[in-house]
């Protein structure tokens, strides 16, 4: 049995997630495929038909060393070891420690990414992510939004460019 929900923001008003077992069956138009949607202690994650990574963090999470190394390997499993396009979302409050946010960006931003897409309208989000991209020596792109169809339309840029 399928749930048709749209907690997504997706423009197409016809699209349908039917959960099976933690997959998600996406129908829309002329195509199916299969996503699989994990659910952590930290965030939810699914990839996308175009094999966009979206992060979406869970209210309230606490982002350790243990969690965001764990996090990393599952993003890498979700993709099969490729270079991620991610489109995270940081609306929620969450905290990352310190030495997580050092391992964020020379583990995680440097080596497994290639572009990502920030969605927040927090200032302190913003401040800390505009931070990341003036002073840090990032090798991929980042860019933050506060509108989630504005940052897929630029990770489809970049992925198509």
């Amino acid at each position: 049995m399928g749930l048709c929900i749209d907690d997504h923001n997706c423009s197409d008003s016809n699209r349908l997630y039917h959960f099976f077992n933690g997959d998600i069956l996406l129908s829309a138009g002329n195509y199916d495929c299969l996503m699989k949607k994990l659910r952590t202690n930290i965030n939810e994650k699914w990839v996308d038909e175009n094999n966009i990574l979206h992060i979406k963090y869970i209210e309230g999470a606490v982002v350790d060393m243990p969690a965001i190394k764990k996090s990393t390997e599952e993003n890498q499993a979700l993709l099969n070891g490729k270079k991620e396009f991610v489109l995270c979302d940081a609306r929620a409050f969450f905290t990352v420690t310190p030495d997580a946010q050092k391992y964020a960006h020379h583990e995680i931003m440097n080596k497994t990414r290639v572009a990502t897409a920030v969605v927040s309208n927090k200032g302190f989000v913003r401040l800390l992510v505009n931070f990341a991209i003036q002073f840090s020596k990032l090798r991929s792109s980042v860019k933050m939004f506060s509108n989630e169809k504005q940052a897929l339309k630029w990770l489809y840029e970049l992925k198509s460019g």
